[in-house]
């Protein structure tokens, strides 16, 4: 292409000095010098279109396989990251019944130290209650034993004090130690 450029450009510089006859055949040669340098830059542009296009299919065809290749690992990793995860769900469900199961444990144990805790509240009272007893028993038999006067009285028996289901009553025993008075002496004090 240069070269038929710079030919005709060297043709039609000889033409124009030459003679009159010159003149159209140097015009001629560079015209046909100026198509030929188009059509050869045509071709070079073609060439070099066509050497582009094929550059760019190796390079999408590279970019292609190396998106596969990618895509293959990723889904791979996509794959493995999915095991893990379901692993965990399902490691996360035990550990979530397990904790359900330890809070109702600790629920139940809460209630029963609450029902011991009213136990013993209940069982220090009796306690005490029985302590109260203890030393009131302490101080009557430290106490000095005094005998009570035997009243034979008519109305009242020995068969009476003494039932078949064993010792008198303390309502009894107070009855014989204050026998009642006759309607008499009743009205003596009156």
């Amino acid at each position: 292409m240069w070269l038929a450029l710079i030919g005709s450009v060297i043709a039609a510089a000889i033409a124009g000095f030459g003679g009159s006859w010159l003149l159209p055949v140097g015009l001629t040669l560079t015209v046909a010098g100026g198509v030929l340098a188009a059509v050869f830059a045509w071709r070079e542009v073609k060439i070099t279109r066509n050497t582009l296009l094929a550059e760019q299919a190796r390079d999408a065809q590279r970019a292609s396989e190396l998106l596969r290749e990618a895509t293959r690992l990723n889904l791979g990793v996509v794959t493995v990251l999915s095991a893990r995860n379901n692993e965990l769900v399902r490691e996360l469900g035990i550990s979530r019944a397990a904790t359900a199961e330890l809070q109702r444990d600790a629920a139940a144990l809460r209630g029963d130290k609450a029902a011991l805790a009213a136990e013993l509240t209940q069982r220090t009272a009796e306690l005490e209650q029985v302590r109260t007893s203890l030393t009131d028993v302490k101080a009557l038999l430290d106490a000095d034993v005094v005998a009570l006067p035997v009243v034979n009285d008519s109305a009242s028996t020995e068969v009476d004090l003494w039932t078949e289901d064993g010792y008198p009553t303390v309502v009894l025993l107070e009855a014989l130690a204050n026998p009642p008075a006759p309607e008499t002496e009743e009205r003596k004090h009156a």
